[in-house]
């Protein structure tokens, strides 16, 4: 049997149900799911799966957990989980948003569900009308506007954000994301911290001058916090050509990152571009149907 590295995607670990995040795992289910991966697989960080695949000596059913942007609850909800079954995970993190700063997706998430408004007006935005009336078209109303924000230039897209808050009349939290000094804790009970940019742009979106220094500072900032090698990368958004392209793996090798994640979905065989990794997410609610979709992998569907 070939050995693969199974790779999953998580960003958040909620401790109660969001209807405008339901692609969020809660917490119990991600307890049961950490549970069967402790059962049954041997979890490894990217870092040493990548180098035992590497080496030739790569454990079968080998997984790496993995989380995207440093989101908050990584250390209040997921760590403790993780360090219950003694699994040691990734977490990539975008520096920019640590110690009280925040996504411009989360923007608009938080603003939509929290408006009294039914009606979201941007006409002077040039972005039309939205339905708010009730949790079915507010979440249908996130969907669309992060799409059309998506890729958008980042300073057109923060203006974008900046006015749709001020309709909603919106209140945002600033502890949404990390503190340094969590990510440091991380580190220091042995999670691997990768890299995920400082500011999280599309790097396709972006001049090379820029995505080369988003990509090198995000590493040196995490090394400077953690007192730690950082070695694996995650792109933003991290569809293949779309979100990145080869210019940007060679932009991760030159910095010093030793492999990189994408959101294509597969396994990663020896074959696999180390720095082209596909990954998966498992939104099953139950645990036996998890099981079932690690053992036969993502493109089954139950």
């Amino acid at each position: 049997m070939k050995k693969k590295i199974t790779i999953l995607i998580y960003h958040r670990v909620l401790n109660k149900y969001d209807p405008c995040r339901e692609d969020e795992v809660l917490e119990p289910v991600f307890d049961a799911q950490m549970r069967m991966l402790s059962r049954f697989y041997r979890v490894m960080t990217l870092s040493d799966a990548v180098a035992a695949q590497a080496e030739g000596r790569l454990p079968y059913r080998a997984v790496v957990v993995t989380f995207d942007d440093g989101y908050a609850d990584n250390f209040d909800v997921a760590l403790p989980i993780l360090q219950k079954y003694g699994i040691t995970a990734t977490f990539f993190v975008a520096t920019g948003f640590l110690d009280g700063g925040r996504m411009w997706n989360d923007t608009i998430i938080d603003a939509v569900a929290q408006t009294n408004e039914t009606k979201l007006d941007l006409t002077d935005i040039d972005m039309g009308s939205y339905d708010c009336n009730g949790i079915g078209s507010r979440k249908n109303t996130i969907e669309k506007l992060i799409g059309e924000l998506k890729y958008l230039p980042i300073e057109e897209r923060l203006m974008r954000c900046a006015r749709v808050l001020q309709v909603t009349r919106a209140t945002l939290s600033n502890d949404l994301m990390m503190k340094s000094d969590q990510v440091r804790t991380m580190a220091d009970v042995g999670m691997e911290i990768g890299g995920h940019t400082v500011n999280h742009p599309i790097l396709s979106q972006v001049g090379d001058e820029i995505a080369a220094n988003e990509i090198a500072d995000g590493k040196a900032e995490l090394e400077d916090m953690t007192q730690k090698e950082v070695t694996s990368f995650a792109y933003p958004n991290g569809r293949p050509e779309q979100d990145f392209q080869d210019k940007h793996a060679t932009m991760a090798e030159q910095a010093g990152f030793k492999a990189a994640v994408t959101t294509e979905r597969g396994m990663a065989y020896a074959g696999n571009h180390r720095f082209r990794l596909p990954r998966f997410t498992s939104w099953d609610q139950s645990a036996t149907m998890f099981l079932l979709r690690m053992m036969h992998g993502r493109w089954i569907a139950y």
